[in-house]
């Protein structure tokens, strides 16, 4: 009887890529805790209602549903909830996303940072490219 061997790859390189991810994702969080308006909480502003809403309301009713919470709810908002919002906003929605629904996010994180002109450019602009490295002498 022929016997067949099945080799599986090393789940090294898995493992590397899964805490590289996990070194971005804490590096970022560092990041937006610096940023203006990062560091004050309001109220009546949950992610996890948005979420929930956008993941339970049926396909039909989902766009009405997040466009008036986010309308409603939204300015209770601070910035950083406003990011995660519009950051996960296409996931949650699906076909339900729009650019009138990004657009309303985009105008409430313009508000709460009115006080960090470069956040606001940043929205709406790509990165300057890196220098090229000095020549070698």
């Amino acid at each position: 009887m022929l016997k067949t061997w099945v080799r599986f790859p090393s789940p090294a390189p898995f493992s590397a890529a899964v805490s590289l991810a996990i070194c971005l994702a804490l590096s970022a969080d560092a990041a937006l805790a610096q940023l203006p308006g990062m560091e004050e909480e309001k109220p009546n502003c949950l992610v996890s209602e948005f979420r929930a809403l956008a993941l339970s309301s049926i396909e039909i009713k989902r766009a009405e549903a997040a466009k008036s919470w986010i309308l409603n709810t939204g300015k209770n908002c601070s910035l950083d909830r406003l990011l995660i919002l519009r950051n996960n906003r296409n996931q949650w929605l699906g076909h339900a996303d729009s650019a009138e629904l990004a657009g309303e996010i985009d105008k409430l994180i313009e508000l709460a940072a009115k006080d960090s002109p470069g956040l606001v450019r940043g929205l709406y602009t790509s990165p300057d490219p890196p220098k090229p490295p000095a020549p070698a002498q």
